[in-house]
């Protein structure tokens, strides 16, 4: 099918080139934009720096002015491409049923040759038109998505990686949603765990840990929060196995408590947090 409508593709070839281009980088600045507007409340806003903010502000209006530009590149383009394309279909189809006989008009009918030549086409021309948005775009956003990940966290990313094929090969919306509100505490309270570095009680008290742990990010526990999530995942599958799993994360509270590495009020912050998350699981 695709050898059959290539050649008339032939005199449009640019405007198909740049409406691809045009969608890869509009994606790219729409995923940019973000990490300038968390410079401006990570430096700008917490250092109370003025001129900063000013600067990266005037910045990201550039870039948005950029992918906006990029986006109205991408539909005029797409439309040429489409427009052209259906238009020499419609003169290949046209110069092919002047060749009819009389016999093969009346086999296929009027009503259906002129329905090829306007229905048809015209959903032909719009899947093209369509499609370098949908088929670029998507696809760019994933692979761009995945880069910053991997440049502002490593090890998130890692997380993000490996849990992708399974959400994607997955059909079972049970499955997608186990994986998804965990992960999305995990990601959400490591960054949050990093702004606030609440120094443990080992850094500030006369107190000995029973293990060996890194300083700081002690708030709030992210054991526990993982933990508790991780138990309304479980009761959404199975309420034992939420039972299983609400026994072990009692547990994980417990020791992370008794240990010296965190204040009780990590420990309940983590536990709220977890829950909080969980909660989803309760409506699907």
């Amino acid at each position: 099918m695709i050898k059959k409508l290539a050649p008339y593709m032939k005199k449009y070839k640019t405007p198909l080139i740049l409406g691809v281009l045009c969608a890869a980088l509009e994606a790219t600045f729409e995923l940019l934009i973000p990490l300038v507007m968390a410079q401006i409340v990570d430096v700008g806003i917490s250092t109370g720096d003025t001129g900063y903010t000013i600067k990266m502000g005037l910045l990201m209006l550039v870039m948005a002015a950029i992918s906006l530009s990029f986006g109205i590149g991408l539909s005029k383009f797409s439309a040429i491409a489409g427009q052209g394309f259906g238009a020499e279909l419609r003169q290949a189809e046209y110069e092919k049923i002047q060749t009819y006989s009389f016999k093969n008009i009346e086999k296929f009918s009027t009503a259906s040759l002129i329905t090829r030549l306007t229905t048809d086409i015209t959903m032909i021309q719009n899947s093209l038109t369509m499609g370098i948005k949908l088929l670029v775009r998507a696809p760019m956003m994933l692979i761009v998505a995945c880069i910053l990940a991997v440049t502002i966290s490593p090890k998130l990313a890692m997380i993000f990686l490996v849990s992708m094929p399974v959400l994607i090969i997955s059909r079972d919306i049970r499955i997608i949603a186990f994986a998804f509100f965990p992960l999305a505490e995990l990601i959400l309270v490591t960054k949050f765990r990093d702004k606030i570095d609440r120094p443990r009680p080992f850094d500030v008290l006369d107190v000995t840990p029973l293990e060996n742990h890194s300083s700081g990010h002690s708030f709030p526990s992210l054991h526990c929060s993982s933990s508790f999530v991780i138990t309304m995942a479980l009761y959404y599958i199975h309420p034992f196995l939420g039972s299983v799993g609400l026994i072990v994360s009692i547990f994980v509270a417990v020791s992370r408590l008794l240990s010296g590495v965190h204040y009780p009020s990590d420990i309940i912050a983590g536990i709220i947090i977890g829950t909080g998350f969980g909660l989803p699981y309760l409506c699907l």
